[in-house]
């Protein structure tokens, strides 16, 4: 199934595509009411007083009202209730035409639609399949017809129930893909520091070590020579030099590391005798 487009957030395609049946659906049927009037009776035994007006009002009201609905989270599990309890007198004034039966299909199929809840199932399929029932018998439609209206409204409850079913196994597989991608990051993050982590503990193991031997074999070499002698300069100066390298190197492990390998990489610099200002002490001559 392809992943949800996002021109509204939490909407899933199938939201802008059932938003655009249904005003559609109002659409047309307002169509029909105002061009074919004869097909919409203004006076049955029901409803003695009537208008295109109040009609036309109605059919939005049922059209509309329970999408509102059923886009507010807090309002959503009662777009079922509303939209049985807006369609079924419209059901009941219209019927006295059997093409009102078609009418009612849409509604049935969003009643479906709205069942967010398994338990919801058996509890509005009586009450869809009981409004089409009673106007038949109402309006005495022969049993052929009202078991046929019964069969189709049936079908399209049912193919509601599996697109909300296909949606909300949608949704989930959607958050547990967001779930995956981010035990995928943190891994990678994970992975990361340690590499960090190892590449400072080689430089420590490695280059450092070599540092601190260098800086102090040319010390204790430094301390055995005349101080005032070109030599002894040359190799003070180099001993410099190593000492800046070393303080470069240091830099970049701290860099690198974490905050916690870092805390405990400044632990063990500072006890290295290459980063102690004792090393500049010249010793005795008679080593």
């Amino acid at each position: 199934m392809s992943d949800p487009i996002p021109l509204f957030d939490g909407w899933h395609w199938f939201d802008i595509v059932f938003v655009a049946v249904r005003v559609a659906w109002l659409v047309f049927a307002l169509r029909d009411l105002f061009v074919h009037p004869e097909r919409f009776p203004l006076s049955n035994p029901l409803l003695t007083t009537g208008a295109i007006g109040l009609t036309a009002a109605w059919l939005s009201a049922c059209c509309l009202v329970p999408l509102v609905c059923y886009f507010s989270p807090r309002l959503r599990r009662w777009s079922p209730i509303l939209e049985l309890s807006l369609i079924t007198p419209l059901m009941m004034f219209l019927a006295a035409n059997e093409s009102a039966f078609d009418l009612y299909q849409l509604p049935v199929f969003s009643v479906g639609y709205f069942c967010f809840r398994k338990r919801d199932v058996p509890l509005y399929l009586p009450a869809v399949l009981g409004i089409p029932a009673l106007a038949g018998a109402v309006y005495g439609y022969p049993l052929e017809t009202i078991a046929d209206e019964l069969i189709n409204n049936a079908i399209m409850f049912v193919i509601g129930v599996c697109f909300r079913v296909m949606i909300s196994a949608h949704a989930t597989i959607r958050e547990q893909n967001r779930t995956l991608e981010n035990y995928s990051r943190q891994i990678e993050r994970l992975t990361a520091e340690e590499e960090r982590n190892r590449i400072a503990g080689e430089l420590h193991d490695t280059v450092g070590h070599a540092f601190t031997s260098t800086i102090l074999g040319m010390e204790a070499i430094h301390c055995q020579m005349d101080p005032s002698s070109a030599q002894a300069r040359s190799l003070k100066q180099l001993a410099e030099f190593a000492r800046t390298g070393y303080a470069d190197v240091r830099r970049h492990i701290h860099q690198i590391a974490t905050v916690e390998d870092d805390r405990r990489w400044s632990a063990v610099w500072r006890g290295y005798p290459a980063n102690s200002a004792s090393t500049r002490t010249p010793a005795s001559r008679s080593v």
